[in-house]
């Protein structure tokens, strides 16, 4: 699989409002460190090239630094369902969803699509039922 992970990275400078310049492949990107302060600037990406420029150039360590990285595993993430293998047809689906604990009113079950999207939203799915 994949890897979608993605690293975001927090850059800071003890110049303010810092504009500076880095090549990105082959165009000249503008990064602009923002402060509230006008002492502690910061610039935050998750574009990995960008991030390479930025480390790559000259200003690296001298007039920026890296302050943290983090890893967002947020795009790997896949819902995560029940699996409910004794409902083997729409009306059981429809009867299990009306029932407690989900108690989801039968006006809002009408179709088999209401019914799939309804166990979505309770995190809920039946796997044995023929498409």
């Amino acid at each position: 699989m994949e890897n979608k992970n993605r690293t975001i990275k927090k850059y800071r400078t003890a110049r303010g409002n810092l504009n500076t310049f880095v090549s990105v492949g082959d165009k000249v990107v503008r990064v602009k460190f923002v402060s509230r302060d006008n002492k502690e600037g910061f610039f935050i990406t998750s574009d990995a090239a960008l991030q390479k420029a930025l480390e790559e150039d000259k200003d690296f360590g001298i007039k920026y630094l890296l302050a943290n990285a983090t890893v967002d595993m947020a795009e790997d993430r896949q819902p995560q369902y029940t699996e409910i293998t004794s409902v083997t047809t729409w009306q059981q689906a429809k009867e299990f969803l009306h029932s407690r604990p989900y108690s989801i009113p039968l006006r809002s079950l009408a179709t088999p699509e209401k019914i799939r999207k309804a166990a979505q939203t309770k995190g809920l799915k039946f796997p044995c039922i023929a498409e």
